[in-house]
Parts: structure tokens; sequence; C-alpha cells
């Protein structure tokens, strides 16, 4: 049904001339925004009755203090920055890493390495050796320290991608078992076609040796597609029937097939059926179980799975909308040009999930739209950007390191192709 509104509403706009177009644009944006005041206003009634504001390094933050997560819970005070790190700039391979850095996945090396998605249209991805991050001064990533290449840029999905995706995106990649596990995502999918979008690799960039691609069984690619991320295997035993491998994707396009707010799919890399076997954890439908405060331009780019002094949680990292949402063209005040969501200004955001509310969804205990984060606070000492965009997210369990990417971090490198930086947290 959902993907007969899409045809419909694509439909009606490519018949309509473009001076009368404006004119449905003003109107469908004007019904949003009264939805919006009715039932979540982004500057009253998104933010829950005990939020409290908090301030980082000048930016307001909503921080979601539950009453009722008192214990069990990782507490923000728990991320120490350590600083932060450049890419190295140049061809390598057969990519860059301008306007890169979308995803990374940590490496299974002795020494800490990154695997990091470029360029995003080429959706090719190399392998970076992690040096001793630094704090950065002045507000850019001058004098930052620089990683070095342990692996040149190559095609992770050996084009399996662009054999079965139109206008392929490289959604997200982890490391389990030995493998690469990557997810793909077709970016303008607005006639709602249902196509494959997981995978597997060898970590040797030369040699990747995919396979894939499959769906996942029950959950449109435009749900699941996006960050992939590993749950311990004893909790996968206990509470998913050992599915390790977590995914899920809110896009800007298409978002009626999407999940309006962290979406958490549990699967399984066996392909014997010719679809991944999956469990939802949360997700929330358009316009009906929406996650509380949630705006089409926000963008939730990465997850990790942390455990820490024994507490399990899932952190989500992306950025806030904190403007007035509307669709359209960008204009000279917005972040962004291109035909899509805008809600400028917005600002960085990490959220927790208890790892006990994704067990209660997969015992049927409650549906995989009641989950909410239990604390939601935009981070302090990243460098300032336009829409303070985080990309993928890696966290090292043995050292206790998370590892984000902020997205035209550095345009210090080449103010022609801003370079992603990574900061990294201490998180103990």
């Amino acid at each position: 049904m959902v993907g007969l509104h899409f045809r419909f509403i694509d439909a009606v706009l490519r018949s309509v001339p473009m001076r009368r177009l404006l004119v449905v644009l003003v109107a469908m944006v004007g019904a949003v925004t009264a939805l919006l005041t009715l039932n979540l206003s982004p500057t009253e009634s998104a933010q829950p009755p005990n939020a409290v504001n908090v301030v980082d390094g000048g930016a307001t933050a909503t921080a979601t203090a539950i009453r009722e997560s008192v214990g069990g819970r990782l507490d923000p005070s728990r991320f120490r920055y350590a600083g932060a790190f450049r890419v190295p700039f140049g061809e390598f391979g057969a990519s860059n890493f301008g306007y890169g850095g979308a995803q990374i996945a940590l490496g299974n090396r002795p020494q800490p390495t990154l695997y990091m998605v470029g360029t995003e249209l080429e959706a090719r991805v190399a392998e970076i050796k992690i040096p001793t991050p630094a704090r950065h001064a002045g507000g850019t990533a001058a004098g930052l320290p620089v990683a070095s290449i342990v692996q040149p840029f190559a095609d992770i999905t050996g084009g399996l991608a662009n054999g079965s995706i139109d206008d392929p995106r490289l959604g997200g990649m982890t490391m389990l078992d030995g493998r690469l596990h990557w997810s793909v995502w077709r970016f303008y999918n607005v006639t709602g076609d249902a196509v494959p979008g997981h995978g597997w690799s060898s970590p040797d960039l030369s040699s990747p040796t995919p396979a894939g691609i499959w769906p996942l069984r029950g959950f449109h690619n435009q749900m699941t597609a996006g960050y992939v991320f590993t749950a311990p295997q004893d909790w996968a035993d206990a509470h998913t029937g050992g599915r390790r491998l977590i995914a899920g994707n809110t896009v800007s396009t298409a978002t009626a097939l999407s999940s309006s707010g962290p979406s958490f799919i549990a699967y399984r890399p066996d392909a014997s059926g010719g679809a991944l076997d999956a469990l939802a954890l949360t997700y929330y439908p358009w316009n009906e179980h929406e996650l509380p405060g949630y705006q089409r331009p926000d963008r939730l780019a990465g997850a990790v799975w942390l455990r820490v002094g024994g507490i399990d949680s899932v952190l989500v990292v992306g950025r806030k909308s904190l403007g007035e949402t509307r669709y359209g063209v960008g204009t000279q005040a917005d972040c962004n040009g291109d035909q899509g969501w805008h809600g400028d200004p917005y600002q960085a955001q990490f959220m927790l999930y208890a790892a006990a509310d994704l067990a209660a969804v997969a015992a049927g205990r409650i549906q995989p739209w009641e989950p909410r984060p239990y604390h939601v606070w935009s981070p302090p000492d990243l460098l300032p950007t336009c829409d303070f965009f985080l990309g993928g997210a890696a966290y090292d369990q043995a050292r206790g390191r998370l590892y984000v990417s902020q997205i035209e971090a550095d345009t210090v490198t080449d103010e022609y192709q801003p370079l992603p930086v990574v900061h990294v947290w201490d998180v103990a």
C-alpha cells in the first residue's frame, strides 16, 4: 500500500506544470507543518516531559533522562573524548576520501585499522591505519594526525551492487567471523521496488570474493540496508536465536518505506533459503508510529553495540534537524542545495538504546515501535560544519574505543573536496 501511495504522488508531481507544482509543494509543506504542530512540534512537544536541556560546546542538546533508567544503563559521562585524526588526501586505487567517510568498520588486525567508504557515489572502500588521536585547536582539522593507507580503494561488492541495484549506496559494514559484512541500498527508490541489499566479502580488498546480494526476509531494503553492526554471541543466543548481525536504515528519499527512527533488524548470514532470516528489534512505521521528535531531514547513519561494565546498549549516531521541515530544492540558507528534505540548522546527535528493550521486542512483550532511547545528547568537541553530519561508527570492544566519522569536517587539506575526520572516545 505504501508503494502505491508513492507511485501516485510521483505520478502527480510529474504531470503538473512547474508553476502549479510550486503551489502543490507549498500546500504539502503546509499540511505537514500542521500535522507536526498538532503531534510533534519540533520546538516543544517533540521533547518528552522529563527531558532536560544541556549545553555542549555552545549547542543546545536534548538529554533524555528517563526516570526508570537510572540503574543498569550507560551514562554519557562515561564517554571521554580522546581526540581525532584526518584521513590521507589523494587517489588510492579506485577512489579517494573526498566527500566520503559515510561508513566505517573496525578491521581485524592486531593493530587497530578502519575500513572506510570513500566518495559516496563511487562506493569504494579502503583500509586505513589508525594513528594516535589528538585534540584539534582553533576549530579546524589543521594539525591533526593523518591516517595511513593499509589497503587502497576497491569495490567490496565485486560488482554485485551495480549489477543488482540502480544508483547504489554503500549503507554499512561490520566485521564478523573473518568476513566483512555490508549493505547497499537504492538512493532514489520512490517506486518502492523491493531490491536485495546484503552480502559479505573477504577483508582482503585485492580479492574480496563477495557473496550475495540477498534481502532480509520480510523487510524492505530501505529499512534494513544502512548501518550494520554485531551483537555479542551470548546476547544473540539468549534473545534472537543466534542472529548476531543487526542492520537498519533511515533515509531521506522514499521515506515511507524506511523507518522514522532507528530500525534494528537482526539477521543471520545464511542465504540457503534465498533470503536472510531476520527478526525485528525496532522500527518506526512512517506516519503511524514514528519516534517522537523524529523529523524528515534527520539522518541516522551509524550504529554500534556497546558492552561496558556489564551494561549492553546500542549507540546510534547522526544529525538532528532543529529547524522547520520542508521539501524542495535547497536555498542559499540551506546546507544542501539538492532536491529533498531540509531542516536547517542541525546538530550532531548520539542516542542510546537499552538492549533490554530490544530483548523485550524479540520476545514479543512489546511492539517494535515502543522502545525509546534513554539518553539523547549532542557530543561536544566536534569540528564546526554546516550540518554536523555524523556518518559511520565502529567500536573496539577489546580497547574500549569508539570511532565516529564526521563528514566534510576537514576543509583544510582541500577546501574544494572536504574530507572526513574521525573522532575517538574512550568508553569505560
